[in-house]
């Protein structure tokens, strides 16, 4: 694995743990966290893909990503209250995911020969919606 599926798989996780903080923030019970948790953490990459027509779209291609979500979703359930407190560290994580899920939305873009507008809205969609790439070694 290359330090970028590396850090592709921290994004996941930040951007899964913050989902689940929102969840937690309107008590919602573990199936919201879960829900709120998955859709956060790979939402993004499952909108780009779909849009570039990149089917499956990554996201179902490898249950890594799904298993991610779902223990980021746990952490932030059991230990919710510990989470938020250490949220200012969290929120570095997240922000340096924002950036590499943008560089990963727009390389993706690149790869399906978009122009321009098309490569910052894919970089755009994937940072600020969560996002994998398709890493089919991961499966």
């Amino acid at each position: 694995m290359s330090l970028i599926d590396y850090m592709d798989i921290i994004g996941t996780f930040v951007f899964a743990v913050a989902g689940g903080l929102r969840a937690m923030r309107h008590d919602l019970d573990l199936l919201g966290v879960m829900v709120l948790s998955v859709a956060t953490g790979v939402g993004g990459g499952i909108i780009r893909d779909m849009l570039l027509g990149a089917t499956p779209v990554a996201a179902i291609q490898s249950e890594l990503y799904l298993g991610v979500c779902i223990a980021g979703g746990l952490v932030v359930f059991f230990a919710g209250n510990r989470v938020a407190t250490e949220w200012n560290r969290v929120a570095i994580i997240d922000a340096i995911g924002l950036g590499i899920f943008a560089a990963i939305g727009g390389a993706k873009g690149l790869e399906y020969g978009l122009g321009p507008i098309g490569v910052m809205i894919t970089a755009a969609l994937t940072a600020s919606c969560g996002g994998i790439d398709n890493h089919a070694h991961l499966t």
